[in-house]
């Protein structure tokens, strides 16, 4: 049985607990039950635990891109339910804007990931949820479960 989860990045994914590749599935429903969520990180080694943590609250494809163009093309190849955008990527502090405008030209919800304490959002991004690193994890399901609910049109 193959992993629904897919690497978008070129380089294997390192050595994790349990090995480098595919991620068994959870098989375990949660709030996040049957979703694809893209992250967009460019630190491997935290969206692989974002990565798990979706899994095990029931995401069924789990998509990472750790760069700007592996992250537009997700964007516009993939079917999604919700994107995480990580602020800042390689092309500067204006890169998660660029592609938080991306995402609302294809509907798909999402939120805003960061390093930074204090965010200033522009115009226009003010309804997008923003979590702070480190991550805890049942506030980042908290929060995906939230966006995912009212972007089906249920109470969260």
């Amino acid at each position: 049985m193959e992993s629904p989860s897919v690497y978008m990045c070129s380089a294997e994914p390192p050595d994790t607990v349990g090995g480098p590749g595919p991620r068994p599935p959870i098989g375990q429903p949660g709030p996040l039950q049957g979703s694809r969520i893209l992250v967009i990180e460019d630190e491997f080694l935290i969206a692989t635990v974002i990565e798990d943590v979706l899994r095990q609250a029931g995401a069924e494809e789990v998509l990472i891109a750790v760069n700007m163009q592996e992250a537009r093309a997700a964007l516009a190849e993939h079917t999604l339910d919700i994107a995480m955008i990580d602020m800042q990527l390689d092309e500067g502090s204006e890169s998660g804007v660029s592609l938080g405008k991306l995402a609302m030209a294809r509907n798909i919800p999402f939120i805003f990931l960061t390093g930074y304490t204090r965010v200033v959002l522009p115009d226009g991004f003010s309804a997008v949820p923003v979590l702070t690193k480190p991550y805890i994890p049942r506030t980042l399901i908290e929060a995906l479960s939230d966006l995912l609910a009212r972007s089906r049109g249920s109470d969260p």
